[in-house]
């Protein structure tokens, strides 16, 4: 589920386990999010600990990253 508020887009959680079909998905779609709110100027605020480590693995998504 992902929610946005005014200039950031916030994820929430994600129970699959590492290695299963639901993180490759949920992979995709930070990746995606990543690439939207890049469009659209926002900033994203990772909350789940899925997301944080998506941030922690791709510097290249540090540029959309919310402080």
């Amino acid at each position: 589920m992902i929610a946005t508020f005014y200039d950031h887009i916030q994820p929430c959680n994600n129970d699959g386990k590492p290695g299963s079909p639901q993180k490759s998905v949920a992979g995709k779609l930070i990746k995606h999010i990543v690439e939207k709110a890049r469009e659209d100027q926002q900033k994203f605020m990772p909350l789940c600990t899925f997301a944080k480590v998506e941030f922690d693995k791709h510097k290249e998504y540090q540029d959309v990253l919310h402080n």
